[in-house]
């Protein structure tokens, strides 16, 4: 036969599982936590001897704590974009966690022989002789991902000589 004490905690496990799938509020979380506080009498003072009788009990209240602790850290996140976003276009930043790892290849598209293109290359953001590139010619540094989007913008222009290189 189940203890009373197992009850009342999968009452609470449950209680969790909704608050997750609902995408509840950090406040919550934090009104679960005072319950348990109440029922399961959890001492205001980290008691290691208590932890150690109630392991199941501090176990799932650890746990509702450190999913507050992500979910501010979302909050956090979107009141950085907001203040970056008064600074600069977040359309040419991503945000990620620190510890992501993220490796993107680049191509340089060059334009020769395209003088009579030259505003048109312009307003597409190419540069004469812009990056290092030895040679007369249009230059733009892409994503690898976006060389055939770049590619179709430069089909109209007609008798230029169109390189893709990488460095």
């Amino acid at each position: 036969m189940a203890k009373i004490t197992d009850r009342k905690l999968g009452k609470y496990e449950v209680e969790v599982i909704k608050l997750i799938l609902d995408k509840s509020p950090v406040e919550k979380f934090s009104e679960l936590m005072t319950a348990m506080e109440k029922d399961f009498d959890i001492p205001l003072l980290n008691d290691p001897e208590w932890n150690e009788r109630n392991r199941d009990i501090i176990h799932l209240y650890k746990l509702i704590s450190d999913y507050r602790k992500v979910d501010q850290e979302e909050f956090n996140r979107d009141m950085e974009e907001d203040w970056l976003n008064k600074l600069i276009n977040l359309d040419n930043v991503e945000i990620s966690r620190a510890n992501r790892l993220d490796i993107s290849a680049v191509y340089y598209i060059t334009v020769e022989n395209s003088y009579d293109y030259r505003e048109e290359l312009k307003e597409l953001g190419y540069i004469w002789k812009g990056y290092n590139i030895k040679g007369n010619s249009w230059n733009k540094k892409i994503l690898a991902s976006d060389r055939t989007k770049e590619l179709g913008k430069l089909e109209q222009l007609k008798g230029v000589k169109i390189k893709t290189i990488s460095k």
